[in-house]
């Protein structure tokens, strides 16, 4: 996988992360009543909340591992 294929992927699952934040904030707003339903709500919330962060925090390494003159350095 190329750099650009991995970060239009990368931006994709950001994109939907943020779309499902958005609309658990709505949901939460339509909701009227409090209790043990809107806490389950914020824990999803929570959860997209610190994979979005991850997924832009993270540093990916990669390990090259071929036979000798295989083009590694190259690569």
């Amino acid at each position: 996988m190329y750099s650009q294929d991995f970060q239009t992927i990368a931006e994709r699952i950001n994109d939907t992360g943020n779309k499902l934040l958005q609309y658990l904030q709505e949901l939460e707003a339509g909701i009227s009543r409090s209790g043990e339903y809107n806490q389950e709500l914020q824990k999803i919330g929570n959860n997209i909340k610190e994979a979005l962060n991850a997924l832009q925090e993270e540093r990916y390494q990669v390990a090259v591992v071929a036979a000798m003159k295989a083009g590694k350095s190259t690569f």
